[in-house]
């Protein structure tokens, strides 16, 4: 995907999509649920990585009061909401 998105741009991509999403603020989420039934669409437009910890960066749906502005990071890596897999 890493490639994909510096060859062309964001790609869309769905992934599962817990309770604890919804509840999402700020920083980099990590789920520990387990929880990957594909049920939510959303556009992966970068990645990054903080305090050595890496993440994809990703643009939300639910408009700009949720979350970053509308946007998440989502650990990466580790195949979170089955995003990795």
């Amino acid at each position: 995907m890493m490639a994909e998105i510096v060859a062309r741009g964001p790609i869309a991509c769905t992934i599962g999509c817990p309770g604890s999403l919804e509840a999402y603020t700020h920083g980099i989420f990590h789920d520990d649920t387990g929880y990957k039934s594909p049920d939510h669409d959303i556009e992966v437009a970068g990645f990054g990585e903080e305090g050595g910890k890496p993440y994809w960066l990703i643009r939300n749906s639910w408009g700009v009061y949720w979350g970053e502005e509308g946007w998440f990071r989502l650990a990466r890596g580790i195949d979170i909401l089955g995003i990795d897999g």
